[in-house]
């Protein structure tokens, strides 16, 4: 675990017991200074376990007549996070885990918008980024056609809507 082994200089690769007890007891032990007895001294070395930031599902499809999106951000071995964005939207509150993401005009145009999380109060580790796709789904479009009047015996009365897929209700 230690490399190189006998120098008084070297670097410690702690085991996996070491991680899992979060810190391990290191002595350090004078060589050669015969005949003086040899001297010890100790080290903890606490091991902080990585922060995990957690912006949702990889990707998200939401259909582009909405105005927002509600996003629930979780961390593990941090104290909170952040919400950042590679788009032109805002945040209702971008230092809460759950928050509001109002998109922006190019968020629209461009069909897709990249959210990424960041997280934060990671003690001595360095900070953990997840990120959530966005993309804006164009509604569909259906056209029932221009209003009739009818007599009543001119049945039955074919209709022909245009624009993507359906079916006819009412009546």
């Amino acid at each position: 675990n230690f490399f190189p082994l006998n120098s008084i200089s070297t670097m410690y690769f702690p085991t996996p017991q070491d991680t899992a007890n979060g810190q391990v007891i290191l002595t350090l032990t004078t060589t050669g200074n015969s005949p003086c007895p040899s001297v010890s001294d100790n080290l903890t070395l606490t091991i902080t376990p990585i922060p995990i930031a957690d912006a949702g599902p990889p990707s998200l499809n939401v259909c582009n007549i909405e105005n927002s999106v509600d996003l629930n951000g979780t961390v593990i071995n941090a104290t909170g996070g952040f919400w950042g964005t590679h788009g032109d939207g805002t945040y209702s509150d971008d230092n809460a885990l759950s928050t509001t993401y109002t998109f922006g005009p190019n968020d629209k145009i461009n069909g897709t918008v990249l959210l990424t999380f960041i997280s934060q109060g990671n003690g001595n580790c360095q900070f953990y980024t997840d990120t959530i796709r966005i993309n804006l789904t164009n509604s569909s479009v259906v056209n029932a056609g221009p209003n009739r009047v009818i007599c009543r015996t001119d049945f039955p009365i074919t209709l022909q809507g245009s624009g993507a897929n359906g079916i006819w209700s009412g009546g």
